[in-house]
């Protein structure tokens, strides 16, 4: 077969969906059907009583504790730091407005970013695939984010860490499909993907500029494998730069100052040895998208399509390698699914009247995607399951956590590891890493709620309070206003500020004798040890903490 025909001027796309995209119904139809899946999937998230984390609730109320934090005024980058960008702490923020402080602020952000998400998917994608596979893209994108794990966690692994790893797969893998496949109605509608692919970058620039960074990349591939964009390549050109210049203003300068920081601190993972072990443990997908690049050349060598396509495979391939290698997961590579939508294009141009032997061939490239949707749909009922059962569980019934539901895991007996020396400068008789059990989900749990008994008994007033751990949920489960000047989440690869700046508004602090972290608390009474020995006493000691006042 020859090569597709090409107007005058363009060098060879990859792709003209001069076919029909199916009429206005067929449109409307599919649209519908993803919007009752999404309300399904978004129901069998909110509508269990309890929210269960099976895995890193510290890390989940780290985003209630820095949602709380803007919603108590305190300026995110300023007031209080991290180099993650403050997206999906505001839509926590969101949640906290429309359902009040509660766990469940936090399922409405969720909600939020699904609902983003699709109004932006959907104008991107109706204009560039048939309603199947559009339908299916739409909801693959829109239900990642209302996801019960992290991506390329197993479907029952429930946590509600780094949500922004969900966001940021599934607002990247949009701008990959806005840029890197042209639009069937060449010429109609190009603002509005020009208005897209500028919310799109911006909500990746206020999610993790891990994201932003590889969104900058593909918007600089999609230059060379889109016709389209290169053809109006001055208003591309100019809505990108443009973008980018006002994401860089002085008004994101603190976000910046944090990301440099945490830069010059070593946050970067840069070592051929860690890339390798997320090879290893990823091989199989890895082999997967590979025979999709396969397919690609050989589509090439038939001469179906130009090379172009290729470049586009392997740029997807390149910006997802770049994100995953600066996450904490090592498997889940959302984005590059978008190469099956892209290879979807030329097929269905191809298929002759009446050989049905291409359908299977186009069924076969929405198998993948489809299966991502199966999965997580499967996850949101499993989880739902969980939240309607007591099986096994603790349920939070106080504080401003009530409703959290961890599970009960059988551990040795952890009373006896208590540290019972005063000394809080250095706690020799702590834990160590090496032997004892390490705090479960259950027990971090009750020493949080045991903290928050400490705080409230004796008639002691509201005031700043600090723990010497990973993450400080105190603020938030206590209802009192957070106190300025710390960080968000304490990491030996971060910076970290002096004792006078991150305790400055602070009357309390707690030492943990059962951190999440030993590295980090040890870290911390190392820097902050002689401030405290200055400015505070010792109060009371119990079975979990040490209660330091100020002087």
């Amino acid at each position: 077969m020859s090569r597709i025909a090409l107007k005058p001027g363009e060098l060879g796309t990859y792709v003209r969906q001069d076919g029909p995209l199916g009429g206005r119904g067929a449109r409307t139809i599919c649209v519908l059907l993803v919007l009752a899946v999404l309300a399904a999937s978004a129901a069998l998230l909110v509508l269990p009583p309890k929210v269960y984390s099976r895995t890193m609730v510290w890390d989940f109320l780290f985003n209630l504790s820095g949602a709380w934090a803007i919603f108590n005024g305190l300026s995110f980058h300023t007031d209080v730091h991290d180099p993650l960008g403050g997206g999906s702490f505001w839509l926590t923020v969101l949640g906290f407005r429309l359902v009040g402080v509660s766990l469940w602020a936090f399922l409405v952000g969720k909600i939020a970013m699904s609902a983003i998400v699709f109004a932006i998917a959907t104008v991107v994608t109706l204009r560039r695939l048939a309603p199947v596979p559009a339908a299916l893209f739409i909801l693959m994108v829109s239900q990642l984010c209302l996801l019960p794990t992290n991506t390329g966690d197993l479907l029952d692994d429930f946590t509600f860490a780094m949500p922004y790893n969900l966001y940021g797969w599934s607002v990247v893998s949009v701008l990959a499909l806005a840029l890197f496949l042209l639009p069937a109605e060449d010429g109609r509608g190009h603002w509005w993907d020009v208005a897209s692919v500028v919310c799109l970058l911006t909500l990746l620039f206020y999610l993790k500029i891990t994201y932003f960074l590889a969104g900058l990349g593909i918007c600089v591939a999609a230059f060379v494998v889109n016709p389209s964009v290169l053809e109006r390549w001055r208003s591309w050109a100019v809505a990108m730069l443009a973008t980018t210049a006002v994401l860089m203003g002085p008004w994101n300068w603190p976000y910046l100052a944090d990301i440099s920081s945490a830069i010059g601190s070593g946050a970067v993972r840069s070592r051929v040895l860690e890339l390798l072990v997320m090879f290893s443990a990823n091989a199989f997908e890895f082999a997967i998208y590979l025979a999709v690049l396969l397919v690609a050349v050989g589509l090439w060598r038939a001469k179906w399509v130009s090379f172009r396509l290729i470049l586009a495979v392997l740029a997807l391939y390149g910006a997802s390698v770049a994100i995953l290698s600066q996450n904490a997961q090592l498997r889940g590579l959302t984005l590059c699914s978008v190469s099956f939508f892209l290879l979807y294009g030329p097929l269905s141009l191809r298929r002759p009247s009446g050989d049905f032997r291409q359908t299977y061939h186009l069924a076969a490239l929405l198998i993948l995607p489809a299966i991502i949707c199966a999965n997580t749909t499967l996850s949101l009922g499993l989880y739902a399951r969980r939240g309607f059962s007591d099986f096994n569980v603790h349920t939070v019934e106080t504080s401003a956590l009530k409703g959290l539901s961890v599970p009960i895991e059988m551990v040795p007996a952890w009373h006896a590891l208590s540290a019972r020396s005063g000394d809080y400068s250095w706690r020799s008789r702590t834990r160590s890493v090496h032997g004892d059990p390490p705090v479960t989900q259950l027990q971090y749990v009750q020493t949080i709620l045991e903290a928050v008994g400490l705080l409230q008994r004796d008639g002691r007033e509201p005031g700043g309070v600090a723990v010497i751990d990973q993450v400080n949920p105190l603020p938030f489960a206590l209802g009192w206003a957070p106190p300025a000047g710390g960080n968000l989440w304490y990491d030996l690869g971060f910076p970290w500020p002096s004792a006078e700046v991150a305790l400055a508004n602070v009357r309390y602090v707690l030492v943990p004798k059962f951190p999440t972290s030993v590295e980090i608390s040890k870290e911390a009474l190392r820097r902050f040890g002689p401030y405290l020995d200055r400015h505070y006493r010792l109060e009371l000691e119990s079975e979990s903490w040490q209660l330091l006042t100020r002087q």
